[in-house]
C-alpha cells in the first residue's frame, strides 16, 4: 500500500512539472510574437480572394526576427495589406484569368505570397528582388508598409517584384536551356557591389543597355537575367522598350542593341512554345497601360472595373507610337 501511494505521488508530480513546462512553453512561444492567430475579416477576405479560387496562401503576420531570410525587417501593417493585395489582384491575377483561365494561375502562380513591411536591403544597403533562398513557391513583396495605390512608382514597384517571382517560378516548372541566352552576351555576368547602387531597387534601364542588360540587376546571373528581362517587358510600354534598343551615337552601339534583341525574341519564343502566350500582344501593349492609369482609377476608386474595360479599350487606342 505504502509504495502504491509512492507511485502515486511521483506519477502526479510529474504530470504537474510537465503541465507547467507546456504552459511556460507557451508564453514563450507568445512573448516571441506567436500568440494564437483570430481569423479575422482581412483573413476571410484574403482566403476568399486567392486561397480558396487560386490555392495562394496569402502571409502577412511572420515576426522578423523569426524568418531567416528578412532577420532585419519589419512586420506588415496591417492596413497595408488589402490595398497591396487588392492592386496585384486587379492588375495581374484578374487579368491572367481573363486571358488564361484559373488552371493557369493554379498551376504556375507561386503557393504563397510573402508580405514584408521594408525593403529587402542586404548587408551592403542594396536592395535586390531576387530573394534565392525562399526558393520559387514563395513571392515575396517588400516595402509594403509604404504602398501606396495613387502613386504610379510604388504601382509599378509592385508589378515588377510580382512578375519577377511569378516569372521565376515559371522557368521552375517549364525549364528551358538558358546557355543559349547567357551566350548572347558581350559583357558578362558579374554581380555588382558599385557603392552608387546603395538604396532602393531600381531598374537604371538607362545605364545598362548599353552593355547588353535591361536593368542592373539583370547582370547577376542567367535566370535572374531571364526574369528582370520578362519583368520588365510585361511592365513597360514598347514604345519604352524599343528606346532602350535606339541606336544612335550616344545610345546603345549596335552589337549590343543585337544583345537586347536577341533576349526578347528568346523569351518570346519561350512563352509561346511553352504556353501559347503572344507576349506582345496578349500582354506588353495592355498590362503597362493598366499600371500606368492605376493609380488615377484607385484615387477615385474605380479599379475595381479595370481588367472588364482595359483590354478591349486599350487595344482599341493603340497608336503606332505605342508599338
Amino acid at each position: 500500500m505504502t509504495r502504491f501511494i509512492y507511485y502515486t505521488f511521483i506519477l502526479l508530480s510529474s504530470l504537474m512539472l510537465l503541465s507547467g513546462c507546456k504552459k511556460e512553453l507557451n508564453d514563450i512561444r507568445d512573448n516571441d510574437g506567436y500568440p494564437e492567430a483570430q481569423v479575422s475579416e482581412l483573413d476571410k477576405w484574403l482566403a476568399a480572394e486567392f486561397e480558396i479560387p487560386y490555392n495562394i496562401k496569402v502571409v502577412y503576420r511572420q515576426m522578423p526576427f523569426k524568418d531567416p531570410i528578412a532577420l532585419n525587417n519589419r512586420s506588415v501593417e496591417l492596413s497595408r495589406v488589402k490595398p497591396v493585395m487588392k492592386a496585384y489582384k486587379e492588375l495581374w491575377i484578374d487579368y491572367l484569368e481573363k486571358l488564361f483561365g484559373k488552371d493557369f494561375i493554379r498551376r504556375y502562380h507561386p503557393k504563397e505570397i510573402r508580405l514584408y513591411g521594408a525593403p529587402n536591403f542586404d548587408d551592403r544597403l542594396v536592395e535586390d528582388m531576387d530573394t534565392p533562398g525562399l526558393g520559387t513557391q514563395i513571392m515575396p513583396l517588400y516595402n509594403v508598409n509604404v504602398f501606396d495605390c495613387t502613386r504610379s512608382e510604388a504601382v509599378y514597384r509592385l508589378m515588377r517584384e510580382a512578375t519577377f517571382c511569378f516569372t521565376k517560378n515559371m522557368l521552375e516548372l517549364r525549364p528551358v536551356d538558358l546557355r543559349e541566352f547567357s551566350e548572347y552576351n558581350i559583357v558578362k555576368y558579374n554581380k555588382w557591389t558599385e557603392n552608387e547602387l546603395q538604396g532602393e531597387y531600381s531598374d537604371r534601364s538607362d545605364l545598362m543597355a548599353s552593355f547588353g542588360y535591361f536593368t542592373k540587376a539583370a547582370q547577376s546571373g542567367p535566370v535572374v537575367d531571364f526574369a528582370e528581362t520578362m519583368s520588365l517587358l510585361l511592365c513597360q510600354l514598347p514604345k519604352n522598350v524599343n528606346g532602350l534598343m535606339k541606336i544612335d551615337e550616344y545610345e546603345t552601339p549596335p552589337p549590343y542593341k543585337l544583345v537586347l534583341q536577341k533576349k526578347v525574341a528568346f523569351i518570346d519564343k519561350y512563352l509561346l512554345e511553352n504556353f501559347g502566350i503572344k507576349r506582345l500582344s496578349d500582354l506588353s501593349r495592355v498590362l503597362p497601360r493598366m499600371i500606368l492609369q492605376y493609380p488615377e482609377k484607385c484615387m477615385k476608386g474605380t479599379s475595381d472595373n479595370l481588367v472588364a474595360v482595359s483590354y478591349t479599350h486599350l487595344r482599341a487606342h493603340e497608336t503606332v507610337l505605342d508599338l
